[in-house]
């Protein structure tokens, strides 16, 4: 029997995660809670250094069933375009975003 543990604990909106409205189109999909970060980090651009935002979302992989990159996710007022997504194999995934 495999082990599963309930990661629901880690994306509490009361304690780490907000909320998070996934759609197609204008049809809501489902709304999920994630742990939503805009970190700056530099980019080369020619040969230069700049920073940029790359806003991410990790949020159970179990919660993206189904979503793609044509969908989008709406995170304290503000539309994304779903991008890269990474699964870590315990069960959380981290999706870049990109602002719409």
């Amino acid at each position: 029997m495999p082990f599963t543990e309930d990661l629901s604990q880690f994306f509490e909106q009361d304690e780490f995660a907000v909320a998070a409205v996934i759609k197609n189109g204008p049809t809501v999909i489902r709304s999920i809670s994630v742990i939503f970060n805009t970190p700056t980090q530099e980019a080369a651009i020619f040969d230069a250094g700049a920073e940029v935002n790359v806003p991410f979302m990790q949020c159970q992989t179990s919660d993206l069933t189904g979503v793609t990159k044509s969908h989008t996710v709406t995170i304290n007022g503000v539309a994304y375009r779903i991008g890269e997504r990474e699964d870590d194999g315990t069960g959380v995934s981290t999706v870049q975003l990109r602002k719409q």
